[in-house]
């Protein structure tokens, strides 16, 4: 046997099967494992997907509520609108109904007004004609006529008469004031009725009054004035005015004619004021004479 000769070593049969069984074992392992790890994977992912769709689940939600919401709040609103201008409709007709039950009543008030100032307004005048009535049937009337036999026509006398102040009322005349006038008018003429109504000791009329005045003239109390004819002298003072031959012949002819006027003035028992105007004539001989003037100028209140 030659000294390069080595023996054969015997093959360890089960130790290479052992090495295999390890290799294969290591090699299971790691597919296990890779698998494992896809599987993970997986199911990362699948829980990644899951998730995601929860989010987007959930995100939709979110935006359901929202538009939900969204839509309650506007459903609210239009809801509180209506009911708002349903409540200012109720408070504008409320408001109406008032201010037309407010302009009833206002023209209810002033109807009423009227009608008790009517009735006021006639109440009054009721009352104001019954005093009237009552003050025009108890009040002094005062009428003026001559005392017979009439004027007194006399050459250089001055023409005269009485007047005769009646009151036919019911109760006394007061502050009883005349103008008396006694005047020789041309036939064809008139009196001078205007100097009538001139009173005062201011006034200066052509042919000037004969005044008489008294204090008062009760009901069937006549107050006479006796009268004639005056005229201003040279200084103004009043004198007797007597007649002339001239007069006398021209009464005689008819060509002149005797007037006898004048204005009373007086108070009644109420206070009022009231005058009489009155007119008579005469003549010496017949005949016709210009005095409807005269008949005319008779007048009371």
């Amino acid at each position: 046997m030659s000294d390069n000769y080595k023996p054969e070593v015997p093959l360890d049969i089960q130790g290479v099967k052992t090495s295999q069984k390890t290799a294969e074992e290591q090699q299971d392992q790691e597919r296990r494992e890779l698998k494992a790890d896809r599987e993970d994977e997986q199911n990362f992912r699948r829980n990644q997907i899951i998730t995601n769709q929860e989010q987007i689940r959930i995100n939709r939600r979110l935006v359901l509520i929202t538009v939900l919401s969204s839509l309650i709040t506007a459903f609210l609103g239009i809801w509180q609108g209506n009911m708002t201008r349903r409540a200012l409709k109720i408070a504008d007709d409320q408001v109406s109904a008032a201010l037309d039950a407010n302009r009833l009543a206002r023209r209810a008030a002033e109807k009423a007004a009227e009608a008790n100032e009517r009735a006021y307004t006639q109440a009054q005048r009721s009352f104001d004609e019954s005093i009237d009535a009552l003050r025009i049937d108890q009040r002094a009337w005062l009428a003026v006529s001559v005392k017979p036999p009439g004027t007194t026509v006399t050459v250089n006398s001055a023409p005269s008469c009485t007047f005769v102040v009646s009151n036919s009322g019911k109760t006394a005349a007061i502050k009883v004031v005349a103008n008396l006038f006694i005047e020789i008018v041309k036939n064809g003429d008139n009196p001078h009725f205007a100097n009538a109504n001139c009173f005062g000791s201011k006034c200066i009329s052509i042919p000037p009054p004969l005044v008489a005045q008294t204090g008062v003239v009760f009901p069937n109390s006549p107050y006479e004035a006796p009268s004639w004819r005056i005229r201003f002298d040279a200084r103004n003072r009043k004198e007797f005015d007597p007649l002339k031959q001239q007069e006398i012949s021209a009464l005689e002819h008819g060509s002149a004619w005797i007037a006898l006027y004048g204005v009373v003035r007086y108070k009644d028992m109420f206070e009022g004021e009231h005058q009489t105007k009155f007119c008579s004539w005469g003549s010496v001989s017949p005949g016709q004479y210009s005095a409807q003037q005269c008949a005319a100028f008779n007048e009371t209140n």
